[in-house]
């Protein structure tokens, strides 16, 4: 634990592989995932959406048929799902891929998003606590995120209940940078409460999600 304004956080449970935390709460990512999808759908918007076994659920959970719209993203599972659907222009950046978090890493791939001022950005997070803010277990992931929370105009995050009150390494941004927080429909009512004390948007995910 490290110890914090006077408390303990507990350490993210979500530190393993993508491949590991995809089986992990698939049914709650699946329904944070469909709730999400929603932000994607705005015509003409350009979206970035980083690597994370909630954002891949939202890629999936997008239909067949849509309006026009762009989507960039630094990882090919969520590159792989978008290809499948006619009306996403496809933007794939590339670099070193990392196995870890199932993304493209390093030099190349912030110097390829460095010029990208996305209307949203879908980010992926490992922790999040009132305090100690975004968090991630990654230092060259964290610095990609940095980047992208700088130059988008909005920032949406999903986060599966587990990772709440939770911290990692390395600190991506403060709760502020988040346009809107979406949240499992049982969450904890005491993080509910404190995040939108803390001035955070927060939207609940619907129950019986379809499969």
């Amino acid at each position: 634990c490290q110890r914090v304004y006077g408390g303990a956080l507990p350490r993210s449970p979500a530190s393993g592989s993508l491949a590991e935390r995809q089986d992990i709460a698939p049914e709650s990512k699946r329904a944070l995932g469909v709730a999400m999808a929603g932000s994607i759908l705005l015509a003409g918007q350009v979206v970035f959406v980083d690597a994370g076994s909630t954002n891949l659920a939202a890629v999936r959970a997008l239909p067949p048929s849509g309006p026009a719209l762009t989507l960039v993203t630094n990882a090919p599972g969520v590159a792989a799902e978008a290809a499948l659907r006619d009306y996403i222009e496809l933007i794939v950046i590339g670099g070193r891929f990392d196995r870890q978090t199932g993304s493209a890493l390093g030099a190349k791939t912030m110097n390829d998003i460095a010029g990208l001022r996305p209307d949203v950005y879908l980010l992926g997070m490992s922790a999040l606590d009132v305090e100690a803010g975004i968090g991630e277990f990654g230092f060259e992931e964290t610095e990609l995120k940095r980047m992208l929370v700088r130059q988008s105009d909005r920032v949406f995050s999903a986060a599966t209940s587990d990772k709440l009150g939770t911290r990692a390494p390395f600190s991506v941004a403060p709760l502020s940078v988040l346009s809107e927080l979406l949240l499992e429909a049982n969450a904890p009512i005491e993080h509910i409460e404190a995040f939108q004390r803390a001035g955070v948007s927060v939207r609940l995910a619907p129950t019986g999600v379809v499969p």
